[in-house]
């Protein structure tokens, strides 16, 4: 297809240009242009989905473009026309990894300073949130960002940017506010025992449906491993047949995890002695606790803190049990 033949050399093209993966996210989406598009068995077509950052990055390592095939961990001359230059392919790679070892030396120096790494997603359109440090002269900053805006850019979802220490002190100052009210004490247990209540069948209707997507991708990718088998060599079906694997592997992934949340909902219903005793201990030594330990006992109670930048609301959720593990902690501390 000579036309998206173009379109893959202009990307490559674009990379080396803007050497950014969000860059050419946000230009390929202003153009309006999107994923492959597939007819299916039935007839039916499959449209191509936006680029994102992920998607991008899947077409510039494909080494379909330049006439191999990938298969396992192997590589193999194809027997397919290259659409994309050696030259550039090599260029391209070498920019990635020069930009990949970067992103993990920038990655390791914030996580250390984010206290609520791994519990922030964005209010406005569901993402995470990840850190993301800047420095200012001898001043280093910290802001939680939303991963949306960072793989698609500011169009996809606007305003979900927060200075971590002016989260991180909001959902402290909760915390504590909690420990000290006993009324509130009452309402987070109810709120939690109503959602726990809700939340069985919510995960079974999960496992169900995930398991109807596991039974159809499976048999797709069968299909195109049997047509492969017969002879069908084209670019197009080995690409396709790495996106299925692609899905069934996530699918297979979240099977697991909603098993496994279900399992783990029996025995977890809170206890107000444990409550008040863990969050009273909060509040006296939350100050006084290291950095890894101030984690620790945030990850132990939160399950979400879900931040919206459009309209500053902060909705904090708390992890089932969470109170219960902290409160035996303290109890065996003591």
């Amino acid at each position: 297809n000579d036309d998206e033949a173009a379109r893959v050399r202009e990307i490559y093209n674009l990379y080396l240009e803007h050497n950014s993966l969000l860059a050419v996210t946000e230009e390929l989406n202003r153009r309006g242009w999107t994923t492959k598009s597939w007819e299916m068995k039935n007839g039916e077509t499959k449209s191509g989905l936006p680029f994102t950052i992920q998607r991008v990055r899947s077409l510039l390592t494909n080494p379909v473009f330049i006439g191999k095939v990938k298969l396992h961990d192997e590589t193999h001359d194809g027997q397919h026309d290259a659409i994309v230059p050696e030259k550039t392919w090599n260029a391209v790679q070498r920019q990635l990894t020069k930009n990949g070892k970067t992103s993990r030396r920038r990655g390791a120096r914030v996580k250390s300073g984010a206290l609520l790494c791994g519990l922030v997603r964005c209010g406005a359109c569901g993402a995470a949130m990840t850190s993301h440090s800047s420095r200012r002269g001898n001043r280093r900053y910290v802001a939680y960002v939303c991963t949306t805006y960072q793989k698609m850019g500011a169009a996809a979802c606007p305003g979900s940017r927060v200075r971590s220490t002016e989260l991180e002190r909001f959902v402290i100052d909760k915390i504590r506010a909690i420990g000290r009210n006993p009324e509130i004490v009452r309402e987070t247990i109810t709120a939690a025992r109503e959602e726990l209540a809700k939340r069985r069948p919510e995960l079974e209707a999960q496992v169900r449906e995930l398991q109807k997507q596991e039974q159809r991708l499976t048999t797709q990718r069968q299909n195109l491993l049997e047509a492969i088998a017969k002879g069908n060599k084209s670019s197009g079906i080995f690409e396709k047949l790495g996106t299925v694997e692609a899905e069934v592997d996530t699918v297979m992934r979240n099977v697991a995890q909603a098993r496994q949340e279900l399992q783990a909902l029996d025995g977890q219903i809170i206890d107000e002695d444990d409550l008040r005793r863990a969050l009273g201990q909060f509040d006296p030594v939350w100050d006084h606790l290291v950095t890894d330990e101030k984690t620790r006992v945030l990850q132990l109670l939160i399950e979400q803190v879900a931040y919206n930048g459009q309209t500053g609301n902060v909705e904090i959720t708390f992890r089932r049990g969470g109170v219960r593990a902290l409160a035996e902690e303290e109890k065996e501390t003591a």
